[in-house]
């Protein structure tokens, strides 16, 4: 995935949402960290959600990290629906490309 957002600094407001061809988001606020190449987006809750309709997920966390070997992770009070699945738990891991999913309670 790629999502197409240039950052200004290292922090950049959302207002509402982040729009890809791949995935759409909404939160108030994300951060890209260049050392640890990971964007971290926060918010009451955050929302991710697919764009694709062959690849269906929506999920939601206090905050949605994407790391640059293309896991999503979906950290505090996370819930993800990915096809027909249901997940909760405080941590969600997940690659929107492959639908592999993994979560720790």
């Amino acid at each position: 995935y790629e999502i197409g957002v240039r950052l200004v600094g290292s922090e950049m407001c959302i207002r509402d949402s982040i729009n890809s061809s791949y995935v759409e988001i909404s939160a108030n606020s994300a951060i890209y960290d260049q050392k640890k190449e990971v964007i971290s987006i926060s918010g009451e809750p955050s929302s991710i959600k697919s764009n694709k309709e062959n690849n269906s997920f929506n999920g939601e966390a206090k905050t949605i990290l994407f790391f640059s070997d293309e896991k999503v992770h979906l950290v505090g009070d996370a819930s993800i629906k990915f096809d027909n699945i249901s997940i909760s738990s405080n941590l969600i891991i997940f690659n929107p490309k492959t639908g592999k999913i993994t979560s720790d309670n």
